[in-house]
């Protein structure tokens, strides 16, 4: 019986993987590495061309300049779809890895309990013989001391097969939960995939609409474009002039402290490229009335994942474009943080939620764009408080616009983004 025990733990002790499934693995692992390769120089490739839309929207304001910017941008937002379109086959990978980790653990687990369980009874039948039976059955004492001393041995040996099964079990229990992260980091990208094909399609009919309103002449830009700013400008200085009208005076106990970081930056990679309040750009342009920028402008590319500054409800979306073309915030978002303060915002190329709609912190919101009156992509991020700045509609006496949907309160109702990020 000793040696029956003896060889069932020995077997245990050196249970293998499947070497198949252990292959398996080791390809999948190679094959991860190399996807990962990929990935990085895509995203180099994207930060080349991030950089040169940046170039071109400090240009001179041209037809060729434009239809420039917009085929670059074209080509980064293809780049965007190849790199999610990677990182989905990435999460395949890992998801099929990991479920290869989860079958070998289980076969590992399944074999040890096995093997323990044969151990054990073994084990149980051996000291429930009497003394009696154990001399019988042995040819001598000094055999006897010798299999009681082997079976000490074991009982030892079984109590750390057991910890290291447990060991093995965590280790299951942690690739079941990085599984379940895989497998909504597939969907979630697979959801940006989906939008990003959207915004490209946008770039598209965006030039071809470009072309047809010029027939492709510069003379007819400068056309279209003087009369694009003069309705931008008399759009703006409508609505700050209704803003100016509005008066409310702030509870300053309302608000969070300044300085505590209740809110967190929007976007990953931050650039700011023009401050809240009286700026210089501020300044050299009539819309502002003298009053300064309501919020701040962060420097990014078209399609760039818009996330919540803060957990909060959608207090209300729009598109002041839908009502005048290139005027105002373009696609825009706010959100009420149930702390006094709430965001806005601006130049949106896709909205993914809707009023009433709860969300948390890091969640995207859209992706950022080049809407409304930007004089390039851009997010206009605006901090505001609550019981100052409320979604209201402006009826446009500007020729050709409507009814605005719009955020809407005093100046004094805007506050500096920065006292909270």
């Amino acid at each position: 019986m000793i040696k029956k025990l003896i060889i069932v733990l020995f077997c245990f002790a050196l249970l293998p993987a499947n070497e198949a499934l252990s292959a398996s693995i080791d390809e999948l692992k190679s094959k991860i590495a190399d996807k990962g390769g990929e990935i990085r120089d895509l995203e180099r490739e994207i930060a080349e061309l991030d950089k040169s839309i940046q170039k071109t929207t400090g240009e001179k304001q041209t037809l060729n300049t434009e239809l420039k910017q917009i085929d670059v941008i074209k080509k980064k937002l293809e780049a965007d779809i190849k790199v999610t379109g990677k990182k989905i086959n990435l999460a395949e990978l890992n998801i099929t890895k990991l479920e290869a980790d989860i079958t070998d653990k289980n076969t590992r687990i399944s074999g040890g309990q096995n093997a323990i369980g044969d151990s054990l009874k073994i084990i149980n039948d051996i000291d429930s013989a009497s003394l009696p039976e154990r001399l019988l059955s042995s040819e001598s004492f000094s055999v006897m001391w010798n299999q009681v001393s082997v079976l000490e041995d074991i009982q030892s040996k079984t109590i750390g097969h057991i910890k290291n099964l447990e060991a093995v079990k965590r280790g299951l229990e942690a690739d079941k939960r990085d599984l379940e992260g895989e497998r909504k980091k597939f969907v979630s990208l697979n959801s940006q995939l989906s939008d990003q094909k959207k915004i490209a399609e946008q770039n598209i009919k965006l030039k071809n609409q470009l072309i047809k309103d010029t027939n492709n002449k510069e003379v007819n830009y400068r056309k279209l474009l003087a009369d694009t700013e003069a309705r931008k400008r008399a759009v703006e200085s409508e609505l700050s002039q209704f803003e100016s009208d509005l008066r409310i005076a702030i509870d300053p106990s309302s608000l969070p402290g300044i300085g505590l970081k209740i809110l967190s930056w929007p976007l990953d990679n931050v650039r700011i490229t023009q401050y809240f309040g009286l700026t210089e750009f501020s300044k050299t342009q009539a819309i502002y009335n003298g009053k300064g920028h309501n919020g701040i402008d962060l420097g990014v590319s078209i399609g760039t994942p818009l996330k919540a500054s803060s957990k909060g409800v959608v207090v209300g979306t729009g598109d002041t474009d839908s009502v005048c073309y290139h005027a105002s915030y373009g696609k825009w978002v706010m959100i009420d943080h149930n702390n006094g303060l709430a965001t806005i915002y601006g130049h949106m190329s896709l909205v993914k939620v809707s009023s009433g709609q709860s969300v948390n912190a890091g969640e995207i919101i859209g992706y950022t764009g080049n809407t409304g009156y930007a004089t390039g992509p851009h997010l206009h991020f605006t901090v505001a408080a609550t019981q100052a700045v409320k979604i209201g509609q402006l009826k446009s006496k500007v020729k050709g616009c409507g009814t605005y949907t719009i955020p809407l309160g005093p100046f004094n109702g805007y506050l500096d983004p920065l006292s909270y990020l």
